[in-house]
């Protein structure tokens, strides 16, 4: 499904307005010149002639309007936006409210906001819920907004993976490393088996012995001067 880039185009809309002061005149005949030489696909001509206009009379709907489309035309998709926008507010014509509205749609969608431009097909819709262009774009909007929310979760979904993967590598790094092994291993103290527990009590038991004998040696002694001698 592709997207239909349907601008509408405001020519006879000075008409429409009565023109009374010499200012007015003046941005329309400026408006006039812009909308010429935008038939003659001179964008760039017909946005000075635009932009004079609405200097000239900032509440001009149709300069807004028209400058709008030539901006957009020129792929300045942020200014277009901002005209329509200024158009659509500035306007009690439900027609003119609804083109407005569908030309800003269009410039958010090639800005690719999609939730932006769904709002503005809304909303030329309920000013004109006849117009078949405004509900193709509509639903074209909806689609792109669903694909765009789906490749956004994709996109988190893989780099959620990817961190995972890169903590399990680096964990696998750590287990495989032996230096980190034994930094992390704690030494154990060394310990005497039974063998050498019994040696040590058997060792401990000769000595309190033999000190033993010796105390009762020493109290098997006469006291004072020495044994009498046996002849």
């Amino acid at each position: 499904m592709m997207k239909k880039n349907n601008i509408k185009h405001l020519l006879a809309i000075a008409f429409i307005f009565a023109v009374r002061t010499l200012t007015a005149q003046n941005a329309n005949e400026l408006i006039k010149e812009g909308n010429a030489k935008y038939d003659k696909q001179d964008y760039d001509g017909a946005r000075e002639n635009y932009q004079e206009a609405v200097k000239a009379s900032p509440e001009s709907v149709e300069g807004n309007f028209n400058l709008g489309n030539s901006l957009y035309m020129q792929q300045q998709y942020d200014a277009a936006a901002e005209q329509f926008s200024k158009a659509a507010e500035g306007t009690k014509d439900p027609e003119i409210r609804s083109q407005a509205y569908h030309n800003l749609g269009n410039t958010l969608l090639e800005k690719k906001d999609y939730s932006g431009s769904i709002d503005a097909y809304k909303k030329s819709l309920r000013d004109k819920p006849e117009d078949a262009d405004t509900k193709y774009n509509l639903s074209y909007a909806q689609q792109m907004l669903k694909k765009q929310q789906q490749q956004q979760q994709q996109k988190q979904d893989q780099q959620k993976q990817q961190q995972q993967q890169q903590q399990k590598q680096k964990q696998q790094q750590q287990d495989n490393n032996p230096q980190n092994n034994n930094q992390d291993k704690q030494p154990e103290p060394n310990t005497p088996d039974k063998k050498d527990l019994d040696r040590i009590l058997k060792s401990l038991n000769e000595d309190d012995k033999a000190v033993q004998d010796k105390v009762n040696k020493q109290k098997a002694r006469p006291a004072g001067g020495d044994p009498e001698k046996d002849w």
